[in-house]
């Protein structure tokens, strides 16, 4: 697979992953936190940001020659949002709320993004 194609794919998973967001059933209210699968903290403005990753990605794998960039940025911005979930323990930046649950997500992210950047092949 290409670039573009795997960055279509990751597009589709990520779009695909936080419309789930929008299913009750896959939600539970804890500690004041709306928790996706039972462990993910969810909010309306984290929706939001993934799903503007999501359709980012599929626009820019079908219709540019950036997956590069788009592919080395988000894994850039995944990595900054784990350090910083892991470092404070449970905000980034007072911006928004997350747990180990979400910091991990944020570094599998990271890895798989730059992963994809800089090691497949066009």
């Amino acid at each position: 697979m290409t670039k573009k194609q795997l960055t279509v794919f990751l597009g589709v998973g990520i779009t695909l992953v936080t419309l789930t967001n929008f299913i009750p059933a896959l939600s539970t209210h804890s500690g004041g936190h709306k928790l996706l699968f039972g462990l993910f903290i969810t909010s309306a403005f984290l929706v939001t940001l993934h799903l503007i990753t999501g359709i980012l990605a599929l626009v820019v794998g079908l219709f540019t020659n950036y997956s590069w960039w788009f592919l080395l940025l988000a894994g850039t911005t995944f990595a900054l949002v784990a350090i910083a979930g892991f470092a404070s323990g449970n905000t980034v930046l007072s911006l928004f709320p997350v747990n180990t649950a979400d910091n991990l997500l944020h570094t599998i992210f990271a890895v798989v993004f730059l992963g994809t950047a800089l090691a497949v092949k066009d």
